[in-house]
């Protein structure tokens, strides 16, 4: 969802982009030949191989925006090891791996922004894993930014939770939520643009915490 707003202001307004996509087509194909498609399971090795095999060919990047995502639900009683893994290979192994992979394709100064949830502070009892997962893209950045610095920036931003996506008890998170509602997808994807132009001096190692508020009230 938010991935597909992002997408939408790069083709519309910015350079034509490179769009990942794996399943879910639908939300990106209205770009048709503005953008270059690349369809891929970021959770395999192969899908990673392939997306960084066509990136390569498009060298030098801008930026590389890393927003993929699984929002499995984890309480305590079901976190087996099958389970942990998926979640944590998508949501966090392989963030690093592409990063790994990619950041020689990005250009001098230009920008990686991860994706983190600002649930990471709060907790989430029901998304146990996710959470874990989420925490630990927001140190990496931190890290990633100082090892890939001062050439690459490196950022991170973590939204709360989106109207219209799964999201915990959203009457009890608009009640604890300052701007008395939840963000809209298309708010954050302008949020994540905002951040890919800010200064280095400010995005440098940065977690952006987007939330409405929502960390000023007690979990």
């Amino acid at each position: 969802m938010i991935g597909a707003e992002i997408a939408g202001i790069f083709v519309k307004h910015r350079t034509p982009p490179l769009l990942h996509v794996h399943r879910n087509t639908g939300r990106i194909e209205w770009a048709g030949n503005r953008a270059v498609f690349i369809r891929a399971d970021l959770a395999s090795s192969s899908g990673r191989e392939r997306l960084a095999t066509i990136a390569m060919q498009h060298a030098p990047l801008a930026g590389i925006v890393l927003c993929a995502s699984t929002f499995a639900p984890t309480p305590v009683g079901t976190l087996g090891h099958r389970t942990m893994t998926e979640i944590l290979q998508l949501d966090l192994e392989s963030q690093l791996i592409l990063v790994e992979m990619l950041h020689r394709t990005v250009t001098r100064q230009g920008r990686i922004l991860l994706f983190s949830d600002a649930g990471t502070t709060l907790g989430w009892p029901s998304h146990v894993a996710y959470i874990a997962a989420k925490a630990g893209l927001e140190a990496a950045a931190r890290s990633l930014a100082m090892a890939l610095g001062p050439d690459i920036i490196v950022s991170c931003l973590a939204p709360g939770p989106v109207a219209g996506a799964s999201a915990p008890e959203p009457a009890l998170v608009r009640d604890r939520t300052a701007l008395g509602r939840l963000a809209r997808a298309e708010e954050i994807a302008r949020a994540a643009v905002a951040i890919l132009e800010l200064p280095a001096s400010i995005a440098q190692g940065t977690v952006f915490v987007i939330d409405g508020g929502r960390r000023l009230f007690c979990p």
